[in-house]
């Protein structure tokens, strides 16, 4: 409980941080209108709409990929256990 109330206030207090710190403002205006902060520079709009895109493929790739990961070493898993459970031999005095 301690450290759930602990990361709770040190997320609060990052949050806090960031948003006093302009940091905030700053990738939401290169999100939205591709203005890289600090230069005169801008990113064309295909070239964000491309990234945004990239982004939100991988992140969906490795939350598909770890759940089929774990779905398939799981099958595998309890096909082994099965099997071993089959070549044991029978207990002794189960009926008792």
């Amino acid at each position: 409980m301690r450290i759930f109330v602990f990361f709770i206030i040190l997320s609060v207090v990052a949050l806090v941080a960031i948003i006093d710190s302009g940091i905030s403002d700053a990738l939401l205006a290169f999100l939205l209108s591709g203005a890289v902060p600090g230069t005169t520079l801008t990113v064309s709009p295909t070239v964000m709409m491309i990234g945004c895109i990239a982004a939100a493929w991988l992140v969906l790739f490795r939350l598909t990929a770890l759940s089929a990961i774990n779905v398939v070493t799981m099958r595998r898993l309890v096909n082994h256990h099965s099997k071993r459970q089959a070549r044991m031999p029978k207990r002794r005095y189960s009926r008792i």
